[in-house]
């Protein structure tokens, strides 16, 4: 076994990412560290804020908020979402010492603590009922973050399986186009607490 964090193939080449070896050095050990970028603040964020947001439906006129009050409670809900997230401590990332298949093997576990964290507040923001403006932008953001959350989900099996070039596949997508979109679609929709990097 002699593969670290600075001999890792390209994404989609086969390699022995898993097997244990030399110390992180060199500018592959950096590429590394900056695919598996994911802050838990910004990214329970950008799940909470699409995720989050409900689709159309009907209460009753006289219980309907207005768009602001919806919009307050929707955020004091993400920000509860930051405060549990930033109490689990930073995602694993690369270090000195530390070969691929240990950063995946503890990223599995710390993803299993955050994706039940932001099931849950998902399901409070979606009680609030819907939006009362802007049911576009809501339709954009939960499509954008289903992508999303499909990936957080990839990346946790990934973990799980030791398949450490799956793993950082989904987690580049998270990091990337699918989640820039999340957090794009929620700044458009007012949604200013759960898009923030936390």
């Amino acid at each position: 076994m002699s593969s670290t964090l600075s001999d890792v193939p390209p994404q989609g080449r086969r390699g022995h990412a898993n097997r244990p070896g030399p110390r992180m050095r060199g500018p592959a050990g950096g590429q590394i560290a900056a695919a598996m970028k994911m802050p838990a603040g910004a990214l329970a964020a950008m799940l909470a804020a699409a995720l989050g947001l409900p689709a159309c439906g009907g209460n009753s006129q006289s219980s309907k908020p207005t768009d602001q009050q919806w919009l307050a409670r929707a955020n004091a809900e993400c920000a509860t979402l930051n405060t549990q997230t930033k109490a689990l401590g930073p995602h694993p990332r690369p270090g000195p010492g530390q070969t691929v298949a240990q950063v995946v093997q503890r990223s599995a576990a710390y993803l299993d603590q955050l994706i039940p964290i932001q099931v849950s507040a998902v399901a409070r923001i979606r009680a609030l009922g819907p939006r009362p403006q802007n049911g576009e932008l809501v339709t954009q953001s939960l499509t954008a973050v289903d992508a999303l959350n499909a990936d957080l989900k990839q990346a946790q099996a990934a973990a799980h399986a030791a398949k450490t070039q799956a793993f950082l596949a989904a987690i580049s997508r998270v990091n990337g186009t699918d989640g820039n979109r999340a957090t794009e679609t929620a700044k458009r929709a007012g949604l200013d607490v759960c898009a923030a990097a936390g």
